[in-house]
């Protein structure tokens, strides 16, 4: 159930960026497509190396712990 709201969500703010980039720049449409999906695979890229990097010092399961906290203070 978490996922699918998580991938609703994700969907619904990549089509709001995309209009709102894509929105000015009618004319170059695809460009704009292509800087948000190079921007949204570097967060990604970015998001996996600190998680690889707690990993490594925390120990998965403080790791997994730590993210818990953080995502259920906010």
């Amino acid at each position: 159930m978490l996922q699918f709201v998580i991938a609703s969500t994700a969907n619904a703010v990549s089509s709001s960026n995309n209009a709102l980039v894509i929105g000015p720049f009618p004319g170059a449409s695809a460009t704009a497509t292509a800087v948000n999906n190079l921007m949204r695979c570097s967060v990604g890229a970015a998001g996996v190396a600190v998680v690889q990097i707690m990993i490594k010092t925390l120990t998965i399961m403080f790791t997994f712990l730590a993210l818990a906290v953080l995502t259920g203070g906010l």
